[in-house]
C-alpha cells in the first residue's frame, strides 16, 4: 500500500502541472478507458524470481490485492503508535522503510527486504555489491555481530537497530571482509549513518 500511495502522489503532482484538473488522464484512482483500473507491482525477495501483485483501488482507501495464493481485501490505518494493516479483518502492526527500489517491511518485529522492479526498465549488469551498510531509519543500535577483519557471507546479519519498539536487522549485501565497524551497542544513529564498511574487492 505504501508503493501505491507513492504512485498516487506522483500522479497527483503531474495532474496539477497539466492545468486541467477535470481531465480523466489526471485521475489518481487507476482509471482506465475500458474496465476497472489496477496497478501491477513486481516484487523480488532475495534471489527468488519476481512475484507480480495486482492491486485494485476501492473506496475508503481500501485495496483488493490479487496474490499468487489468492485475493485479499486490505486497508491501512494509522494511530498514535504508527500504522496498522487490516487484511481480511486481521490487524497487524507494520512499518515500511523505502530506499529507492528497496522496501524493508517490518511486521511485528520481523523485517522482510523486497525489491520493487520495473519490468519496462532495460536490463542492467549486476553490480559487485555495496561497500557499506547505512542505517535506513533513525534508531538505537542494540546488537553488533561483526568486527573488523571478519569474513562474512551474503545475507549474514551484521547489525540490529531498534526503532519504534521494533527491531530491524541489517544483513550483508554480499560476501566480503569487514573493513570498519562505525557503531556500537546503545548508540543512537540517524538515517544514512554509515554503520559497517566492507573492504573493497581485490584489496589486501
Amino acid at each position: 500500500m505504501t508503493v501505491t500511495n507513492d504512485r498516487r502522489a506522483l500522479v497527483a503532482a503531474q495532474a496539477r502541472e497539466t492545468g486541467d484538473p477535470w481531465s480523466p488522464w489526471a485521475e489518481v484512482d487507476a482509471w482506465r478507458v475500458n474496465g476497472d483500473g489496477y496497478q501491477d507491482l513486481h516484487l523480488r525477495r532475495g534471489d527468488r524470481g519476481p512475484v507480480v501483485i495486482r492491486t485494485w483501488p476501492r473506496p475508503e482507501d481500501r485495496l483488493r490485492i490479487d496474490l499468487p495464493s489468492g485475493t485479499v481485501q486490505a486497508q491501512m490505518r494509522t494511530d498514535a503508535a504508527g500504522a496498522r494493516v487490516l487484511i481480511e479483518g486481521v490487524s497487524r502492526r507494520v512499518e515500511v522503510v523505502r530506499r529507492g527500489s528497496e522496501l524493508t517491511v517490518i511486521i511485528e518485529g520481523r523485517n522482510h527486504v523486497l525489491t520493487l522492479e520495473d519490468p519496462l526498465a532495460p536490463p542492467v549488469t549486476e553490480a559487485t555489491g555495496s561497500e557499506r551498510i547505512a542505517a535506513p531509519i533513525p534508531g538505537r543500535v542494540v546488537q553488533v555481530m561483526v568486527q573488523p577483519g571478519d569474513v562474512v557471507e551474503k545475507n549474514v546479519p551484521l547489525v540490529v537497530i531498534e526503532a519504534m519498539k521494533m527491531e530491524l536487522t541489517l544483513s550483508a549485501p554480499r560476501q566480503g571482509t569487514i573493513a570498519e565497524v562505525r557503531c556500537k551497542v546503545d548508540e543512537m544513529v540517524e538515517e544514512g549513518t554509515e554503520l559497517v564498511l566492507f573492504a573493497k574487492e581485490g584489496a589486501l
